[in-house]
Formats: C-alpha cells, sequence, structure tokens
C-alpha cells in the first residue's frame, strides 16, 4: 500500500475496511493482529487516498461525505478485474486439470468441470454486461462485480498454493534421476489410483470452496438473467468478436500519406539539400506531442531526393528515458552490421566508433527523435563531426528550449503547426476509409464539427477516427454521441485527449482492454516484437481460441494486435517482408494512459526512479531500476509477471524469484546476465509458463522439470560472449513439457533430442545439424518456424537437410553457418511444400543452387540471403522461375553480374540489396515486373541507384506510379572514391 510507511497498522486496518480493493493483503492484516482505528485516522488515509487519486473533495469533508467518492472509485477499479479474475482461474484450471494434458489426474473430474462450466457463465454474463447492463440498477451490478473479484482471487489463491505444495517440493530439487526412471516414475503416478485419491483429496476442500462461493455469486446473476443458468446460452469465443478479418487495413494504416503540410515539408527539403551551406546543420522540429514531429520527420527521411543526397542516413528515438548505449547502437545499426564485439563494447567505446564512421567525405544525416533535454543533446552532439560536406541532423522535440539550444539560427527549424479543418476532415476520412467504413454524405457536416473539436491535432483525430470504427454505425447520427466527444476534447486538448482514450478504452471487450493495458509494462516508448507480445498474451490467458476453429493461438492474438491498430490505440513501427507487423508502440500518451489505469485496476506495479517503494499484491511487477537495493517482503507478494528492463548482472536472482515469487507465471530477465548456471530453485516456479533468460555463460543443466504449463523457453547469448564455441550438449527435461509452443536457443546451447512427439510446438531454434534426422524432425509435427546452425558438425552431416521433408507443417525455415563449408541444399523434393519464408547466412552455396532449387519452390513469398549465403560473382536466372516471390533480400555478397529473364519474379513486390559492393548493376529485367514497389539499396556504390531509377522511370512508362526507390549510405564508384 501507497501509505503503509506512514500508519503502520492503522492504515492497514483502515484501508483493508474502507478501500478493500486497493490491494491490501488480508493475511498480512490478520498476521498483524489489528484493531480497530479511531475515526481520525480514518479520516486522515480517505483524505490521502483521495488525494492519491485526484478525487474531488472539500479538505473540511467529513468522513461520510468523502466515502462516496472513494466508494465510486472502488467501481471502475472492479469493473475489468472481475472479467480478469474469472478468465484467469478458468485458464488455470484448463491447464492443471482438464485435457489433453492436465498435469494432475483424478478418478473423476466433475467438481473440476462443474467449476469451468460455472466460471464459463461468469465470463458470457459479464462480457454482456458490458453494454447492456451498465446502466441497469448499475450500482447493485458493480457492487457484484468486486464480489466476483474477490471471490475468485480467493479461490485462485488456494488452488495455485495447493499445486505449489504438491507439485514444487524440495525433494525434486535434488539431482534428477535418469530419463529411463523419470519416465517409468511418471507413467506410475500418472495410473496410480492410490495417487489419484490423494490429489483428489487435497484439491477437495478449494474445489468445493469455489463451487459454493460462485453457487452464491450465480443467484445474482440468474435474476438479473430472469433466467436459469441452464437456459444462458455462452457467447462463442471471443476470437470471433475482432472486428478486422485480414490484413489489408493495416497495410493502408501502414502505408497513409501524410497530411498537409506540404509548404513546410518543401521548406525542410531545401534547408536539409542546400549545397551552399557546408557546415554541419541541425535542424528542429519542435511542437507538442500528437502532432505529427515524428510522421514529418520520417516523410524527410524516406523521400527520394533526400535519401539520395546522403551517403549515410540514420535514425534513433531518443525519448524521456534517455540511454546512451542504446542509442548508439541504434545509429551504428544504419550503418554497419553489429557484430557480437561491437555489441561487447562501453558506450565510450561506441562512440568513438561512431565518431570514426561519420569521419572522412561521407555526407550523413542523421533523425533524433524526440529529444526532451539539453543533456541528452550535449552526449550526443559530440559524436557527430562537422566534415564541411553538408551533413545534417534532424531533430525531433517538444520544448523550444531544446530546439533553440541545438541550433544556431532561429530560422532553421520548424515550428509544427496544427491542421487547418480541411486538413483534418482529410486526416480524418482517410483513416476511416482505411479501416473500411463509409461515412454517408449527410452526416459530414455532423462529423465535421466532432472533427473540430480535435483542434487540428492530428492524433486526436485519429483516436476520433477509431472510436467511429469500432462504433455501430446506428449511432453515429446520435446528437448524445456528438455531445459525448464535444465535452471530452473541447475545454482543454490535453485532458481531453486522456478522455477520449477513456472513451476508446471503454469500447474495448474485455478481452481487449486487458491486451491494451498490457503495454504498461513496457517502459515507454519501447518498441515491441509482435512474436514477444503475441506470445505474451497467451501466456497471460487473453486468448483462447473456438475448439472447432483451425486457427491458432498465434493467429488470434494478431488478430487482437490488428484491432487495437485499426482503432489508433497502437501503432506499427515496423512491417515485416511477409506484410505482417513485426514491431509496434504505443504514443506516449497512451502510455501513460495504460500505466496509470492499470495501477488503478491493481494490476500493475513498476519499479522505476520514481517509484522504489514496497511491492504489493499486483499481477504484473516490471522493474526499470533495482537500484537502490531492493528488498522483496517475502512470501506474501502475489504477482504473476515478472519482467525486467534495467540491465545489470545477477548472481542469486533466481534463488530470489524461486523463494518470493511463487506463483509466477511469467517470468522476463532477458535485460539480465545470469553469472553462473541456473539454479535448481527455479525449478519450483511450477506454475511458470514463459520464461526468457540470458545466461552469462554455457548452461549445463536447465531445471524446468516441473514447470509443467511452460509454454514458451528462450535462452538468450550473453550480451558479452563474443566467442563461436558450440557447448556441450544441454541436458534438460523440456521435451517432457507437453504444452511447449515456441523454444528458441542461442547457438551456444545444444538441446537433448525430444523423446516424444511434441505436438503443440510451432518454434524451435537453433537445431544443429546433427540433430536434423528423420526421427527429431517427425517429432515436430506442426513446428512452422525451424533454425538451423550448421556450424562444425554439419561436414560430418552433409545430407542432413533432405530430412526437411518430414516438417510437414513448415512455414518459415531458418539455416545458419560459420562458412567452414558450404552446405549442401537438398532436392526440390526435400522441401515442405508450404514453405513461406526462407533465410540463409553464411551458408556458401553456389548461385546455381537458387536457381535449380529455391527458385522451384511453389509457395516461397520471402527469400533473405546475408552475409556469404552464395559464393561466385555471376548469377543467371532463366525459365520461369521465383514465380511466387513478393520479397528478395540480397545482404552482403561478392556477386557481380546478375542477370533474369523476362518472366522470372512476377510477383516481386519487394527488392532490397544491402553491401553489394561489387553488383555492378541490377538487371534490367525488373523494369518489367509491374507489380514492384520498392527497390531499397544500403552499402552500395550510386550506380546501382542509377539503375534504379532508370527501372522506376520504365515502369512508370508502363502506368506504375508506386515504385519507390530508397538508399541509405550509398558511395560513389571506386573511380570516383580515387579522385
Amino acid at each position: 500500500m501507497l501509505f503503509a510507511g506512514k500508519y503502520g497498522k492503522e492504515f492497514v486496518v483502515a484501508a483493508a475496511e474502507l478501500m478493500p480493493e486497493c490491494g491490501v493483503n488480508r493475511q498480512l492484516i490478520e498476521l498483524l493482529s489489528v484493531r480497530a482505528p479511531s475515526p481520525d485516522v480514518k479520516l486522515k488515509l480517505l483524505k490521502e487516498i483521495a488525494l492519491e487519486h485526484e478525487l474531488e473533495w472539500d479538505p473540511s469533508a467529513s468522513e461520510t461525505e468523502l466515502s462516496k467518492p472513494c466508494e465510486d472509485l472502488l467501481k471502475q477499479v472492479g469493473d475489468l478485474m472481475a472479467w480478469f479474475t474469472v478468465t484467469s482461474l478458468m485458464r488455470t484450471i484448463e491447464l492443471e486439470f482438464l485435457p489433453p494434458n492436465p498435469r494432475l489426474v483424478f478418478d473423476s473430474t466433475e467438481a473440476v468441470e462443474k467449476l469451468h462450466g460455472m466460471l464459463a457463465h461468469l465470463v458470457a454474463f459479464l462480457e454482456e454486461s458490458e453494454n447492456q447492463f451498465s446502466g441497469n440498477d448499475g450500482g447493485t451490478m458493480e457492487d457484484w462485480k468486486m464480489r466476483v473479484k474477490d471471490c475468485v482471487l480467493r479461490v485462485e489463491d488456494e488452488i495455485e498454493s495447493q499445486v505449489i505444495d504438491i507439485c514444487g517440493g524440495e525433494e525434486h530439487a535434488r539431482t534428477p534421476p535418469s530419463s529411463l526412471v523419470q519416465t517409468l516414475l511418471r507413467s506410475f503416478q500418472r495410473v496410480s489410483g492410490l495417487d489419484k485419491w490423494l490429489l483428489a483429496q487435497k484439491f477437495h476442500k478449494p474445489l468445493q470452496n469455489g463451487i459454493e462461493a460462485m453457487g452464491e455469486l450465480m443467484v445474482f446473476m440468474k435474476k438479473t438473467k430472469q433466467s436459469s443458468v441452464n437456459d444462458f446460452t455462452i457467447p462463442s469465443p471471443r476470437e470471433e468478436r475482432v472486428i478486422l478479418d485480414g490484413g489489408s487495413s493495416i497495410s493502408g494504416l501502414q502505408n497513409a500519406k501524410m497530411v498537409g503540410h506540404v509548404d513546410e515539408l518543401d521548406e525542410m527539403k531545401k534547408l536539409l539539400l542546400q549545397e551552399s551551406f557546408k557546415r554541419r546543420q541541425v535542424v528542429p522540429i519542435v511542437g507538442m506531442g500528437g502532432i505529427g514531429k515524428t510522421t514529418f520527420a520520417r516523410r524527410l527521411f524516406e523521400d527520394p531526393l533526400v535519401s539520395s543526397h546522403f551517403d549515410i542516413a540514420a535514425w534513433t528515438t531518443v525519448s524521456a528515458r534517455y540511454g546512451m548505449r542504446r542509442t548508439l547502437l541504434e545509429l551504428l545499426s544504419s550503418i554497419t552490421p553489429i557484430t557480437d564485439e561491437i555489441n561487447a563494447k562501453t558506450s565510450e567505446e561506441l562512440a568513438a566508433q561512431l565518431r570514426k564512421c561519420l569521419m572522412g567525405r561521407r555526407r550523413y544525416l542523421i533523425v533524433l527523435d524526440d529529444v526532451w533535454s539539453t543533456n541528452s543533446w550535449d552526449e550526443i552532439q559530440r559524436c557527430f563531426p562537422d566534415n564541411n560536406d553538408g551533413s545534417r541532423i534532424l531533430l525531433t522535440c517538444r520544448l523550444h528550449e531544446v530546439a533553440s539550444y541545438t541550433t544556431s539560427s532561429h530560422n532553421s527549424f520548424l515550428n509544427m503547426r496544427f491542421l487547418t479543418s480541411d486538413e483534418s476532415w482529410q486526416l480524418f476520412q482517410q483513416r476511416v476509409l482505411n479501416n473500411g467504413r463509409l461515412l454517408p454524405e449527410n452526416l459530414e457536416s455532423t462529423w465535421r464539427h466532432i472533427v473540430d473539436y480535435c483542434q487540428g491535432l492530428p492524433f486526436a483525430i485519429a483516436l476520433i477516427a477509431g472510436l467511429v470504427q469500432a462504433t455501430d454505425e446506428s449511432l453515429w447520427e446520435s446528437k448524445v454521441l456528438e455531445g459525448t466527444l464535444y465535452a471530452l476534447v473541447s475545454y482543454d486538448l490535453a485532458e481531453g485527449i486522456s478522455k477520449i482514450l477513456g472513451l476508446s478504452y471503454n469500447h474495448l471487450p474485455n478481452f481487449l482492454k486487458a491486451c491494451f493495458l498490457y503495454f504498461g509494462v513496457f517502459p515507454e516508448n519501447t518498441v515491441i516484437h509482435v512474436k514477444e507480445l503475441i506470445r505474451l498474451w497467451i501466456a497471460e490467458g487473453f486468448v483462447r481460441a473456438a475448439e472447432s476453429s483451425q486457427r491458432s493461438l498465434e493467429e488470434v492474438a494478431e488478430d487482437f494486435l490488428k484491432d487495437l491498430v485499426s482503432r489508433s490505440l497502437v501503432l506499427i513501427n515496423k512491417i515485416s517482408l511477409d506484410g505482417k507487423i513485426k514491431t509496434c508502440k504505443v504514443h506516449d500518451f497512451v502510455h501513460d494512459f495504460c500505466r496509470e489505469k492499470a495501477i488503478k485496476e491493481n494490476l500493475l506495479y513498476v519499479r522505476n526512479k520514481y517509484n522504489t517503494g514496497y511491492v504489493g499484491s499486483y499481477r504484473w511487477t516490471s522493474f526499470e531500476t533495482m537500484y537502490p537495493k531492493f528488498v522483496v517482503p517475502d512470501t506474501f507478494n502475489r504477482s504473476r509477471s515478472l519482467f525486467s528492463f534495467c540491465d545489470g548482472h545477477m548472481t542469486r536472482g533466481p534463488q530470489m524469484f524461486a523463494n518470493n515469487f511463487k506463483m509466477l507465471r511469467v517470468l522476463n530477465l532477458s535485460s539480465f546476465s545470469i553469472m553462473k548456471d541456473i539454479p535448481l530453485h527455479i525449478v519450483h516456479l511450477v506454475l511458470l509458463r514463459y520464461l526468457v533468460l540470458r545466461p552469462f555463460e554455457s548452461l549445463k543443466t536447465l531445471p524446468v522439470s516441473k514447470n509443467w504449463n511452460l509454454q514458451t523457453l528462450v535462452l538468450l547469448a550473453s550480451k558479452k560472449d563474443t566467442s563461436d564455441e558450440v557447448a556441450s550438449s544441454l541436458v534438460s527435461e523440456i521435451w517432457d513439457l507437453p504444452k511447449l509452443r515456441h523454444v528458441q536457443v542461442c547457438k551456444t546451447f545444444v538441446l537433448d533430442a525430444p523423446r516424444m512427439v511434441q505436438q503443440s510446438l510451432q518454434t524451435i531454434y537453433w537445431l544443429h545439424s546433427f540433430q536434423c534426422t528423420e526421427t527429431v524432425f517427425s517429432r515436430f509435427p506442426n513446428a512452422k518456424v525451424v533454425g538451423i546452425f550448421m556450424g562444425e558438425f554439419g561436414s560430418l552431416h552433409p545430407n542432413c537437410l533432405d530430412n526437411l521433408r518430414c516438417l510437414i507443417s513448415l512455414e518459415n525455415l531458418k539455416i545458419k553457418s560459420r562458412q567452414h563449408s558450404p552446405v549442401l541444399l537438398p532436392s526440390l523434393e526435400a522441401f515442405p511444400v508450404h514453405l513461406k519464408k526462407l533465410k540463409l547466412k553464411g551458408t556458401l552455396l553456389a548461385w546455381n543452387a537458387m536457381t535449380v532449387v529455391v527458385g522451384m519452390l511453389p509457395n516461397l513469398q520471402v527469400l533473405k540471403l546475408k552475409d556469404g549465403a552464395c559464393q561466385g560473382q555471376e548469377w543467371a536466372v532463366s525459365g520461369g522461375q521465383f514465380h511466387g516471390l513478393k520479397s528478395l533480400v540480397i545482404y552482403g555478397t561478392d556477386l557481380m553480374h546478375w542477370t533474369i529473364s523476362s518472366d522470372d519474379f512476377p510477383v516481386l513486390e519487394r527488392l532490397i540489396l544491402n553491401g553489394c559492393y561489387d553488383l555492378k548493376e541490377i538487371p534490367c529485367g525488373f523494369g518489367g515486373v509491374a507489380s514492384l514497389q520498392l527497390i531499397e539499396l544500403c552499402h552500395c556504390y550510386s550506380s546501382l541507384v542509377d539503375c534504379a531509377k532508370q527501372i522506376q522511370e520504365e515502369q512508370r512508362d508502363y502506368g506504375n506510379d508506386v515504385l519507390v526507390v530508397r538508399n541509405y549510405s550509398t558511395r560513389g564508384t571506386v573511380e570516383d572514391e580515387r579522385e
């Protein structure tokens, strides 16, 4: 609790009595042997609570007068939590007791199934009550939701505590028996009648308590529905409630044109391109959050005239959470490949290397997005030399003080203006049309008024557009809706945005509310990898699919994200080559909203420089700092998820987490390097579903034998590890865990071969060449993503890739090699027919192999050839090959001569060449590929840029105006450089 330090027992007692949902642990109250507080203490505590939550109250108010706003606060807090706790308990019961892979097996599952069924009815009722019952006896409904939350939390704690006691005993921390003995023991335990009877006895009381508690809660539901529980219909699983049914609107949002600022764009281009001013120049863009600074800067950065003018172009986001090391690595990654050696350097060494890369006759454009302070500018600007060659630094910031400080000329920075009324309407229409909705003409005047309320702020307009597409069309003409939106944004824009976000949030179904608030877990301005986010949502239990559905949980979760993007609540950061969202982020306003709302809902605790106090009973715990020294308050913590976003080393961390966070389902320590072998204590986290670790050195054991529900296991490479040595086999029991969906280990670890079929597994890498046997591959029948590291064992198993045919569901294949010897590519028949993406790195294949094998794969859409994937100076493609390929990436090659015929690459959309300094020209045959949309060149000679522009002109002659040519860090020819 926030004020426990001030008031001790009296505070805990009073807060528990007056505001029991604020997170006070009832066991702690009992241990304190509480006594009733005095009225004065009660009043003082109520005022503290009112101040903390910014409630309106009279300083002279009495205890009774203060109770009403505090009660209203409790009702707001309890709304999502009722649904959240019920679905959480449902998922726990499914994983622990119900088919297909229960951890605990009873002779009779009647009680389990009854409790699960009651919870399903409660979830259905709560989801239906979001809209239907909000105004019908609201006070009673909210009180009932608070009771639901209390009861379900108590039942869940009882059940999970029993699971921990039964499955996490100390005797299991000893050295595990051999795999054969363990298998026999497990087989005996699964069929032993005595074991089943004992288990049933241990869980009899918590299950009966749960059934009785749910029965009492359902009495209210029966009265409200005016029908029996048996007549109540449970809606279809929530995957079908997502608005989007495909990815078309995603590409539309990503490719939407910037609205307005045409004159300003031309003026800024002149500042960047002017040849008369040779000195290094800083060009700031200043304006409030949400006004479009980043969009404007991105438009400049990607403009063909601008990109072709500079030899080097690099972008980084600085933000309020300024981190010099991350910023330097981001900039360097745009200039040179980030090797393990570079990644191990200190900030000072990285700064020196960046400055060295920018020195000399190489004109550069650097974009520093979202600079918050002059201190951050002072620290980074020393890396940017003045070569007297017309280099430019484009900088976005919110403070005029920062803009003035960074440039000597007040005429060289742009004050971003608000959009005009017509520009605002144009942006609004664009966003609504991109979401597939059409506004009737008779509503234009009404919606123009609403858009004008946003006062020309693009972010607010995008939010309103998101609300429109999420609102039933029958309400579009409603004066009530117009009045509501006017009240939200008219009096104060910043406050209005918060109110609009609140309205958008209230329009979300409960399962999307949980997904949305989860963004508050991450630090501000974090670029989030979508595959990581989706796996977390699944581990948290937010995502479920209908039993009859053929779609995976990952596909359902991807639609959840698309829905949030379509409402302008989540921003697309990067699109992958297959058209899916690769990374995403949220605006600062949205992040603040998610974090504050999650904290108020008692879901999230964040430990950062602003809050280093007590960790209470929150579901999600996020560490942005571990200093000053952090002390966990013993076992009263009830966190289910723990994240660390602060760099460092850890010597005894896993013991701390095992001892103090025994109910963890999600543990992500990716920012820490664990100095020693992972201790066996981590095995006691028996509820884990998601585990990410970064061991400092190779592991010889991975104690996860009790983590029956583990779905995602990721072992990352050490940040300091620069060796290429392959570790000995990692002795683990992960293949005995039936619910694994994603296993990702760096190449320094070698997994044991699986002993049974892994039906749930979708992702596995890295496997080594000696593991690529028919037996191993046949145990991953549903794997969609597989990575293979050839290494030194590749020469001993030259034909191992012939067994790829066993991976019948494979869609994405990655093959890496150390370049010690060429890899033998199998015949066309060995490749799975569903393969869509192929990435090769260091494999030293002959270019002919690309032609006769890869070029004939029927469903291949994305091909990445990186760092010596192929060797040789000539590549001749002919005969109608690569007929389904949409994206081709060639990175780091000695290729000099490349030819294609007129019927090759017929549907290619993206051609990306990086580090191809030996390549003389781009094949002219691409001029006839009508589908081509992008040619991107980086670290190439300018002759390739000339070829690309010729292809662009040829495309225009054919009527194709969509082809864009981008080039970064290109050079003149060798002869030019010699001159």
